[in-house]
């Protein structure tokens, strides 16, 4: 299953929304809580042991039962139950209004039961057997509870059954109070099955849903202990009363489940999309999604993975940052985790967020060059982590093949296409002069006249250069006919340029397939796990070290024109959807030559 499709789209493109798709459809929720009080109504006789033939327990029995079976006429007439799941329920509330009638306590008992079955079969789970057990355990217990205590108000109401009240109390007590034992117990359970926290329960409408129908509880308790513990003339008195307001707080904690379970869940502040990647929420501002890796004991470096701009306060330096979409900050650590306090906007969290363990990259001086590139790379791997459930180690077409190879190669691939003679925009560090070497010792020579540029910079001098060329800056080259990127410029952000100028044609040269269906799967979970992150060789090799763990392919390097998608003229683009999700918006890239075979004397990724 492609998990940061599913599960990083969920957290970061649903909107502003506090929280996932919404529980049950109002009718389900009402024909649930409408069975659990009936359920209830109609197990009290056996457990209590009075009959309760009274006219108004009858009444509200049938009000039940009336309501339960239009909801689940209105239920089966818009497709959410079949007709034989209705004919079961009504036969069910047939049963256990007919054993009313007679006062059959057992019959009663049986009815309840299958209601409860009945409407277990058609709301069910999607969450699997243990949490279906602990939902029908919940279900039973607030049945049960709120059953005996309404059966026992009303018992309560006539005088000539009173005398029968204080046996029936006795004989009920221990069903209440293991039913509110249970009822706390799987509600607890419930939470942590949901991911419900103690911030949520204090910060959210769901949490103050959730303790509010906790204090209802608690009051329902001790109201039960104060009439079963009535002893003198005046509790004895009081105990009628007692019954009926306990009987309305436990009506009013189910329709506070009632609620509950209509609503969303809420979300955590911060959770755990990938390995060191944290999805933040900010109350109304859209989430965001920050990385985290630790290189030491006390100390990470964090990077902004969303598209939004967002304030950093790192709470261990005492030290306040800007981040833009991208950006690679270094934060202390505590436990392995960031302390951060994250705003965007008019929002602000107080989050802790987990540092995800580094993998070291040995070989390949084109992602340990900077400390943005070693990033992506981490991030690349942490998202296939996460997608193909492995951690791997890498040897993906000897991807640790050093600048000098590279440089060779692209000089084949060069004098392929009749070029002899190129300028060269380098930043000198030990990659540009290897990558220079392999150019001439492949037998191009460089000059500085040539109308040929090839980029070996960083990324920051090559815009500078690209900017130039178009004629933007006051050393405006207007010669350039053809401009080829080094490996470590396969980067989406820059590739972004030959779009947004007007330059010549721009090439770049990659050791590994950045078109394969792996590299289309890697840049989908880039733009899930935020879009502030652009693809970059770093990046997609990073993914590849898990995603194609073990490839023995002989290295080999190609050149990719960075090229804008055609998109059709007039109305025919109305009926037409094209991707945008290529290596920079509104491009692509497409292959210009044949694989080029380089050397095989690598060194692999080491894990």
């Amino acid at each position: 299953m492609h998990l940061p499709s599913v599960v990083l789209v969920q957290h970061l493109h649903a909107g502003a929304g506090p929280g996932p798709a919404p529980g049950l459809p109002l009718l389900a929720t009402a024909a649930l809580y409408v069975a659990v009080a009936a359920a209830g109504l109609l197990l009290a006789p056996l457990l209590t042991r009075i009959t309760g033939r009274a006219r108004s327990r009858r009444i509200v029995l049938s009000v039940l039962a009336l309501a339960y079976a239009g909801l689940l006429a209105a239920m089966t007439a818009r497709d959410e139950v079949g007709v034989a799941v209705l004919a079961a329920a009504l036969a069910a509330i047939a049963v256990g209004m007919a054993s009313a009638l007679r006062g059959a306590a057992g019959d009663q008992a049986v009815a309840g039961a299958a209601v409860l079955v009945v409407q277990a079969s058609f709301v069910g789970t999607t969450d699997g057997l243990a949490h279906l057990f602990v939902v029908s355990a919940h279900l039973v217990a607030a049945a049960i509870w709120l059953g005996g205590v309404l059966h026992l108000a009303i018992v309560a109401t006539r005088r000539p059954d009173r005398w029968m009240l204080a046996g029936g109390i006795r004989r009920f007590t221990p069903y209440a109070l293991g039913s509110a034992l249970a009822l706390a117990g799987t509600g607890v359970v419930l939470l942590v099955f949901h991911n419900v926290g103690l911030a949520a329960l204090t910060s959210t409408g769901f949490g103050a849903l959730v303790l509010t129908k906790g204090v209802l509880l608690v009051v329902a308790g001790m109201l039960g202990l104060a009439h079963r513990r009535a002893a003198d003339r005046a509790g004895l008195r009081r105990r009628p009363v007692l019954l009926r307001i306990e009987a309305g707080v436990l009506s009013s904690a189910l329709g506070c489940a009632a609620v509950l379970t209509g609503i969303a869940d809420p979300q955590p502040v911060v959770s755990l999309a990938a390995p060191g990647l944290s999805v933040v929420r900010l109350g109304d501002a859209d989430p965001v999604a920050l990385f985290v890796v630790s290189t030491a004991r006390d100390r990470g470096l964090l990077q902004l993975a969303g598209d939004e701009s967002l304030r950093v306060f790192d709470r261990v330096e005492g030290r306040a940052h800007d981040l833009d979409p991208g950006d690679v900050l270094p934060v202390g650590l505590v436990d392995s985790k960031a302390a951060l306090e994250v705003t965007s906007g008019s929002s602000t969290a107080t989050v802790r967020l987990p540092a995800t363990a580094p993998t070291p990259v040995t070989a390949r001086d084109s992602i340990t060059a900077d400390q943005t590139g070693w990033m992506r790379y981490q991030l690349g791997r942490a998202l296939a982590v996460q997608t193909y459930g492995a951690h791997a180690s890498a040897n993906v077409a000897c991807a640790a093949l050093g600048s000098r190879a590279d440089g060779v190669g692209l000089g084949r691939a060069l004098r392929a296409a009749g070029v002899r003679r190129v300028s060269v925009v380098s930043d000198r560090t030990s990659r540009a002069h290897a990558l220079l070497r392999g150019l001439r010792e492949a037998g191009v020579a460089v000059v500085h006249d040539a109308m040929t540029l090839v980029l070996a910079s960083g990324a920051s001098d090559a815009r500078a250069a690209l900017t130039r060329v178009a004629g933007r800056g006051e050393a405006a080259d207007r010669s350039v006919r053809a401009i080829y990127l080094a490996p470590w410029l396969l980067d989406g952000s820059l590739l972004s340029m030959s779009s947004a100028l007007r330059l010549p044609p721009v090439t770049v040269a990659a050791p590994v397939d950045p078109m394969s269906p792996v590299a289309d799967r890697f840049r989908a979970d880039l733009i899930s796990a935020g879009g502030g992150v652009a693809p970059s060789l770093a990046g997609l090799l990073g993914y590849l070290s898990v995603a194609e763990a073990g490839s023995a392919a002989a290295p080999a390097l190609s050149l990719y024109a960075a090229t804008p998608v055609g998109f059709l003229p007039g109305v025919l683009d109305a009926w037409h959807q094209h991707r945008t999700d290529g290596w920079f918006a509104n491009g692509t890239l497409v292959a210009t030559t044949n694989a080029i075979p380089l050397s095989h004397d690598c060194t692999p990724l080491s894990t």
